[in-house]
């Protein structure tokens, strides 16, 4: 087991990328929420943002990630489907629907792996760093 910080836009994403590395690694791993900070209104604030705000002050500039503003509003809330999984309840960012989101893109991880490269990048990463 190795304990693993977090940068996340929200404690709903951190949720989802602990789950899919606990799936990669195929072993459960203790986890820290870096970023956002508990109260969600810290120093760097939450959201995207506040990513993107960690990142720039914590790694320096960022030239190869997702610049896109908003995934939420602007790819799965206009779809049913998110690289081919089916996103219920899509205009409410629940509890509920992340939760089962989680479960199945977590069974569905080789799936998500071959049709998203970000996924794939994200699969490859835990693998070089978590797996020796």
């Amino acid at each position: 087991m190795k304990t693993i910080g977090i940068v996340a836009e929200g404690p709903h994403d951190f949720e989802l990328i602990a789950a899919l590395i606990d799936t990669i690694t195929n072993e459960e791993n203790s986890y820290q929420m870096i970023q956002p900070e508990p109260d969600m209104a810290g120093r760097f604030g939450n959201g995207w943002k506040g990513v993107w705000k960690w990142c720039e002050t914590n790694q320096g500039r960022l030239n190869t990630y997702e610049v896109l503003s908003d995934p939420w509003a602007n790819i799965i809330t206009h779809a049913p489907q998110y690289h081919g999984i089916k996103i219920r309840n899509r205009p409410h960012k629940a509890k509920r629907t992340y939760e089962g989101l989680i479960s199945v893109v977590c069974d569905n991880w080789s799936d998500v792996v071959a049709k998203c490269p970000q996924a794939k990048r994200f699969d490859e990463d835990v693998r070089r760093f978590l797996i020796k």
